[in-house]
């Protein structure tokens, strides 16, 4: 069934996914698998007609995070068709490393800081209400070694979910599964840089960005 929302005015459809976030979210690991797949045959008419599905499902599903990742790909990759070179990949690793380590200490911090910041609160609006979903967990639960069930709550009528890839790493999958991934994406970041592999760091940039606003 069809799970509708309304958000900021906005009505938003799942179109049988569990929740509309879900839509823009397989729509983009999709989109990515064809890009990786296509990574050394990338054009212009490829980008255009990927976009199509993208702007689509943003139109029912409102899923703002994929459009925006979805854009910065489209840009990345037209940049390095344009001037034909892989010298871009060191820089693209370091991003990547700064979009990790980034992401990580604005979700930690934002969750524990957030009604002593106005610009915390402020941030709190654009991404609608999730830094107090983050806080909330913070509060809730510890960061333990293994990992642990992390439910949805409720306050006021108002549901709550861990929704950011980074808390979630920490809280529901433990510090020893959180060392883990981070140290195979470091090496996996490392082994494509090597390689010039520019495509396949855009789009990792591109997921590491989505994991502020989903998991």
């Amino acid at each position: 069934p069809d799970n509708v929302q309304v958000r900021l005015d906005v009505v938003r459809h799942s179109f049988g996914f569990n929740l509309p976030i879900h839509l823009p979210s397989v729509t983009f690991s999709l989109i990515s698998a064809v890009i990786f797949f296509f990574r050394k045959k990338i054009n212009i008419f490829l980008l255009l007609t990927l976009s199509i599905p993208v702007f689509i499902v943003n139109e029912f599903s409102d899923g703002r995070t994929y459009l925006l990742v979805f854009m910065y790909v489209f840009a990345a990759l037209l940049l390095i068709k344009v001037f034909n070179s892989t010298k871009y990949s060191k820089i693209l690793f370091f991003v990547a490393i700064c979009n990790y380590a980034g992401g990580l200490f604005f979700s930690i911090y934002s969750a524990l800081n957030l009604w002593n910041t106005p610009i915390l609160l402020k941030f709190n609006e654009i991404l609608t209400g999730r830094i107090w979903w983050w806080a909330k967990y913070i509060k809730n639960y510890s960061i333990g070694l293994l990992p642990q069930s992390i439910i949805r709550g409720s306050e006021n009528g108002t549901t709550w979910i861990l929704d950011n890839g980074y808390l979630t790493l920490l809280l529901e999958n433990g510090l020893l599964i959180f060392i883990g991934f981070t140290l195979l994406l470091f090496l996996t970041l490392k082994k494509l840089m090597k390689e010039e592999d520019c495509v396949s760091l855009i789009l990792w940039n591109a997921w590491l960005l989505t994991f502020i606003s989903g998991n």
